[in-house]
């Protein structure tokens, strides 16, 4: 679990690149950031992330993860690294 909440976060970019050693984090809360207010913040951090179990204190649901996976394909953005097994 990791809480960030309202820590002048601004970048989304650079704050995934950062997160890709935390392979392990199911539950993260950026709420209150600038960056939670990009474009596609939610699909992003699911596609990228996709350890994650509750973001923002809301569930990932199994829809919002088809719409990520959707979203990030068609417009290309950077490659992810594989998906961690369901356990």
């Amino acid at each position: 679990m990791l809480l960030c909440g309202n820590n002048q976060l601004r970048d989304l970019d650079k704050f995934l690149e950062f997160m890709e050693n935390f392979a392990f984090l199911e539950q993260l809360d950026l709420f209150g950031n600038p960056l939670a207010e990009e474009p596609d913040y939610r699909s992003r951090i699911i596609y990228h992330m996709p350890q994650i179990k509750i973001l923002d204190r809301h569930m990932v649901t199994l829809q919002e993860r088809q719409k990520a996976d959707k979203l990030m394909t068609s417009t290309g953005k950077k490659e992810r690294k594989p998906r961690v097994p369901e356990a």
